[in-house]
């Protein structure tokens, strides 16, 4: 039996992961197989009780049922085979009607419009469903009722068996019993997948925490790269850092180093956010730190220009374009001259001097490869005590929120740094934070944020 089904249904079913859907294919070829079976019994009797009307009917339904594992085999398609079966089934009992001459409707009639509307719940889906559920499959007993009704007017004279008695009664258990067997494969179908999903859940909760785990881990390596809070603090006596990653690991980072001349701190913002970001970060931070310690620049453009060869040299053994890359604001405070320096990629400068808010842009290019490599430029100025800088990645802008879920946008941002400015860098920063949230509401995070503001002395 198993190599018949095989080689009916193997084709049909290795191309299913649904297990409802392969229940399904299972099922149809059992009752098909059952029907064979059936209709195959009655018609030597027939031959020999001289019915040969009836003989030709199951003849007939014998060689419809026998093409089913065929049309399953070519059709690869369940779901037509099901609505074809349906189809067969309605005629096949019109027509057995009309040789027995039944024209009432009894508890074997009964018996078998259940078992097929039972079946269309079971097999059948959407419309399709509602189409023989309260049609299709109720063509035979309407034939039936109305035949009554007319006092048999609608027999063919030449289909009648006369001959022929009643059925039993008994026969009314057949329907019955695969209303039974049906329901039972249908719940050890469900049964099963249940199972199913209880282990695949538990393998993937696993992996889950698995992964988590190493995630965790890897936001603890990330966060010792961060500069630490007590090196900043010395050479920024008044300042902020807003930083607030979308994920337990960012692309966005700070970054803070100092020589015996200059502190240079920045905001940088690597390619996509969650683990590949992160990943970024660790090599441009890296490099960002080597183009101070061990190439001794110390001119934020030529920083810039540094990080983004050793970025490009990381990627070098990859035979395509690498597209990856980072945004940078970047800083450099001299604290004897008070001179500033400024460099930037793609994310550019705003500071606030006497209530007005002006703009450094940046070079139109980024940390990594670029189909047409430029230098970086730099920006020497000086601002007067209690002027505010402004070094910033895209997150907080591109945040969507609002009653109408918009981005909240640079010029909006702008307005907000305007309103808290003359508050001390703390209070900056949880005002900040307050805002961000306000703004987002119910709305998922999109990216890392990462602002930093910093007072001038």
């Amino acid at each position: 039996m198993n190599k018949i089904r095989n080689y009916f249904l193997k084709d049909l079913l290795a191309k299913s992961n649904d297990p409802f859907e392969i229940a399904n294919t299972l099922l149809l070829f059992r009752l098909v197989i059952f029907f064979i079976v059936c209709f195959s019994l009655p018609i030597l009797s027939d031959y020999i009780l001289g019915y040969y009307k009836a003989m030709v009917l199951h003849v007939l339904a014998l060689l419809a049922m026998c093409t089913f594992p065929f049309i399953l085999k070519k059709q690869q398609n369940t779901n037509r085979s099901v609505n074809t079966f349906f189809i067969v089934a309605s005629v096949i009992s019109t027509l057995t009607y009309m040789v027995f001459a039944n024209n009432s409707v009894d508890a074997i009639n009964m018996g078998w419009l259940s078992f097929f509307v039972l079946l269309s719940i079971i097999l059948q889906k959407g419309w399709v469903r509602i189409l023989f559920c309260f049609f299709i499959n109720w063509i035979p007993i309407i034939y039936l009722v109305i035949n009554h009704q007319l006092n048999g007017a609608l027999n063919v004279p030449f289909l009648l068996e006369e001959t022929a008695s009643d059925p039993p009664i008994v026969l009314a258990l057949i329907p019955l019993m695969l209303i039974v067997y049906s329901v039972w494969d249908k719940t050890n179908t469900i049964e099963k997948a249940q199972q199913t999903i209880s282990y695949q859940k538990k393998i993937i909760d696993e992996k889950n925490k698995d992964i988590i785990d190493s995630i965790q881990y890897a936001k603890r390596l990330q966060e010792a790269l961060l500069p630490s809070t007590s090196d900043i603090e010395n050479a920024l006596t008044d300042h902020f850092i807003f930083y607030l990653p979308k994920d337990i690991v960012a692309g966005d980072f700070y970054w803070f180093e100092k020589n015996q001349d200059f502190a240079f701190i920045a905001a940088a913002d690597c390619t996509g956010h969650g683990v590949p970001g992160a990943m970024m970060s660790v090599l441009c931070s890296g490099a960002l730190s080597r183009s101070i310690k061990e190439f001794k620049l110390s001119e934020t453009h030529e920083i810039l220009n540094k990080t983004s060869e050793l970025v490009r040299e990381a990627f070098v053994k990859n035979k395509g374009d690498v597209k990856d890359g980072m945004d940078i604001s970047i800083l450099r405070l001299n604290h004897k001259t008070k001179q500033i320096q400024w460099s930037g990629a793609n994310n550019s400068l705003w500071y606030i001097n006497k209530g007005e808010l002006k703009e450094i842009k940046a070079d139109k290019q980024h940390i990594g490869y670029n189909e047409k490599q430029l230098t970086f430029s730099n920006h020497n100025f000086h601002l007067p005590d209690n002027s505010m800088l402004y070094l910033f990645t895209d997150g907080m802008a591109d945040q969507f929120g609002g009653e109408k879920g918009k981005k909240y946008k640079y010029k909006k941002l702008q307005q907000t740094l305007l309103d808290i400015h003359t508050l001390p860098c703390q209070q900056q920063n949880q005002k900040l934070k307050e805002e961000f949230n306000r703004w987002k509401g119910n709305h998922e995070q999109v990216d890392d944020v990462c602002i930093i503001g910093i007072k001038t002395a």
